[in-house]
């Protein structure tokens, strides 16, 4: 994943590599927006403030309003802002300006009303109804008007948008005033109905009061029901039986209580006295204490006479008849208390049946009282109903004649001083924007789908090999002769200097694996490999001497064509036996270069197995002890199989690939298909590179930095 730094530089670097184009596409949406500005008419606006009053609508509902006024919240605020919007505000606005028939209104203007003047002398227009013009004027009218709320207040912005300011700002005020007039009049319609339906719902409701209040007093009088302070003689009677049970209940259940205790204490075997009246009694007291003094005298005597002496023993006996005492004692305690319980059991019991009785009695009475209440209720509820309604009426009949709104004006519109639209510096910034995004948009795009060799690091990718240099494009357009001794022609150019660069590298490379003879292939013709083959041979003979420089392209000579046009015998001839290598040899005057043109073969089919004859290993071998350096320009290897064929001809092989023009599909095709010739690989060599362009790619830093590793290997 790339840092941010990186992403960052490699945005620059294709903001320089299209600048051209994004400069274009700037320019144009520049030139657009000046034209779109220059053809729009200017458009002010015009902002009016209104404002709900909540303290009116509260004031008007705590005097009374009839339940006509609603609470102002949120939800009806909200309301009012798409009522401001609604049609009916519009058709009044438009009625009183007469905004249907204003030309400057309905048509439109700026570039939009260019094209639709230009269709119509095309085009048949049609004539358009009275329906199809109104609506046409409130969808504009609607397009125009803004209206806004304040933040979280209850003020309203009411803006319209006019080519003439004063309209703008008369049509503003209007649609407050239309408003406030349209609020006025529901208020006023909607009272107007209530009071109507009212007044008949009254006469009514009066009439259902009375005769459910005589129903009432028919029922009382037949049923002889007679409150006696509010509450019937029988609910009396019923409350005081119920408050002497809750009594009686509770003392059944405190001498149960009693009984059940003593109960426990008699049955036990120990002696227990926390029986309240047990502590009470004077008998159990003195049978006690008599118990507590002999049981101090048994212990005394039992320490000192042992256990089994008959005076201990004697007053043990005496113990338990003093303990059986007790008990007895106890046992009468509690005979008196279950003669309390079942007293106080029978009095509940009698209680019990007394209020069963009188609830009995006054079932009769209790159900004729529930259908009184029920009746008395029903005649209570029409009788409020009718008093509210009388008074609703009465309210209601008063405010019509002073209608209530809760809306004002705040601040009227003025005609602006100053153009609202089109906006100058904001429409100009935004064709900057995108007219620079757009340019950098394609840009990148193009870069996406370029699939050619553009930096150093793509190249190494697609060959998977070293890249060695890159070797910049000629200025001009010099002719093959000349493109083949620039190295001569223009020693200082940056062409030569790259020249010289590659052949440190083959230097350095010759030196660590004995390499003599070297190959130059591409991928496909044209990418200028017979080029950098010659001007490398012609810079190494210059240097080491003895260099011969073999044109192995036997189906295109094009280096033979361009160095020894003359030439009528060469490598094929060798090869065949009719000629000797020196005989077809020729030297290069300004560097000594020797040179093995191949002027024919190129209509033969058998030139890849002369290639890879024993008598072309040969050759090569006896070549070798003559030569230095021997460089051998071969053909493409995605054409023709002949530099496949010659693999093992060479120690090393150099692949050439023209920069911004090989696809690096074909490069990788190329190298895997190669075979042999793959193993031989030194590296690949960009040519004819745009330096400058190059150098707004970002990549390139990798393959540098390998190639920076060869050169110090040189040093």
């Amino acid at each position: 994943m790339s840092s941010p730094t990186e992403i960052l530089l490699q945005a620059k670097a294709a903001v320089m590599r299209h600048r051209v184009l994004i400069a274009g596409t700037t320019a144009v949406f520049l030139a657009l927006a000046v034209v779109y500005l220059l053809l729009t008419p200017k458009q002010y606006l015009a902002t009016a403030e209104m404002v709900i009053d909540p303290r009116k609508s509260t004031e008007y509902q705590q005097q009374g309003s009839g339940g006509l006024v609603t609470p102002v919240d949120s939800a009806v605020v909200e309301s009012q802002g798409e009522i401001l919007k609604s049609e009916n505000v519009a058709k009044a606005v438009i009625k009183t300006f007469d905004l249907v028939n204003d030309p400057a209104f309905n048509e439109p203007s700026g570039p939009i009303g260019l094209i639709k003047s230009a269709l119509q002398l095309v085009l048949p227009a049609s004539v358009p109804t009275d329906y199809e013009r109104e609506r046409r004027t409130i969808e504009a009218f609607q397009d125009r008007l803004y209206v806004k709320r304040v933040g979280v207040t209850y003020v309203f912005e009411i803006s319209f948008l006019s080519p003439d300011p004063e309209q703008a700002a008369k049509i503003a005020n209007a649609v407050a005033e239309a408003y406030v007039s349209d609020d006025l009049e529901a208020k006023y319609s909607a009272r107007r109905r209530a009071a109507a339906w009212m007044q008949d719902r009254i006469k009514e409701l009066g009439k259902q009061a009375t005769e459910a209040e005589q129903a009432v007093v028919a029922f009382k009088s037949k049923h002889n029901i007679v409150n006696t302070g509010g509450r019937l003689l029988d609910e009396q009677q019923i409350a005081e039986i119920t408050s002497q049970l809750s009594l009686a209940r509770a003392a059944t259940n405190e001498a149960k209580a009693k009984l059940d205790r003593i109960g426990q204490v008699t049955s036990g075997s120990k002696l227990d006295l926390s029986v309240a009246d047990a502590l009470h009694n004077e008998v159990i007291v003195k049978l006690r204490d008599t118990y507590l003094d002999m049981t101090k005298r048994e212990a005394d005597l039992t320490s000192r006479l042992g256990r089994d002496h008959e005076a201990p023993r004697r007053l043990r006996a005496d113990m338990q008849n003093v303990r059986a005492s007790i008990f007895d004692e106890l046992k009468r305690i509690g005979e008196g208390y279950r003669s309390d319980y079942q007293i106080a059991q029978a009095r509940a019991e009698g209680l019990t049946n007394d209020l069963a009785r009188t609830v009995e009695r006054s079932n009769e009475t209790n159900s004729a009282q529930v259908h009184a209440r029920e009746l008395e209720s029903n005649a209570q509820s029409l009788r409020a109903v009718y008093d509210s309604f009388l008074q609703r009426y009465a309210e209601s009949v008063q405010q019509q004649s002073f209608p209530l709104t809760e809306t004002r004006v705040v601040t009227s519109a003025s005609p602006p001083l100053k153009k609202s639209q089109p906006k100058s510096l904001l429409t100009l910034l935004g064709a900057l924007i995108a007219g620079s995004c757009l340019g950098f948009g394609i840009g990148w795009m193009r870069d996406i789908t370029d699939s050619s060799l553009r930096t150093g690091a793509q190249a190494e990718e697609a060959a998977d090999v070293l890249h060695l240099a890159s070797i910049p494009k000629v200025a001009g357009r010099p002719n093959p002769q000349e493109m083949l001794a620039e190295v001569v022609n223009r020693p200082l150019s940056g062409f030569a200097e790259s020249i010289r660069e590659l052949r440190m590298i083959v230097e350095a490379r010759r030196t660590e694996q004995n390499l003599k003879t070297i190959g130059f292939t591409s991928a496909v013709p044209g990418e200028g490999k017979s080029t950098i083959a010659a001007n490398l041979a012609r810079l190494m003979a210059r240097a080491r001497g003895r260099v011969l420089l073999i044109d192995g392209d036997l189906r295109n000579p094009s280096l033979s064509r361009a160095l020894v046009p003359g030439a009528t015998r060469g490598l094929l001839e060798v090869l065949l036996g009719e000629a000797d290598p020196d005989e077809v040899t020729q030297t290069d005057a300004a560097t000594g270069l020797r040179i093995m043109p191949a002027p024919n073969g190129r209509d033969r089919s058998d030139i890849s197995d002369l290639l890879s004859s024993m008598t072309m290993a040969g050759l090569m071998e006896s070549l070798k002890s003559r030569y230095d350096v021997i460089v051998i320009d071969l053909p493409p290897v995605l054409s023709v199989i002949d530099a496949k064929a010659a693999a093992g001809l060479f120690d090393g092989c150099i692949f050439v690939a023209q920069w911004g023009a090989t696809p690096s599909e074909a490069v990788t095709e190329a190298v895997q298909g190669a075979g042999r010739l793959r193993e031989r690989l030194i590296g690949i060599v960009l040519n004819m590179v745009d330096v400058r362009s190059m150098g707004r790619h970002r990549g390139q830093g990798y393959g540098q930095y390998r190639r920076a590793h060869a050169l110090q290997r040189v040093a």
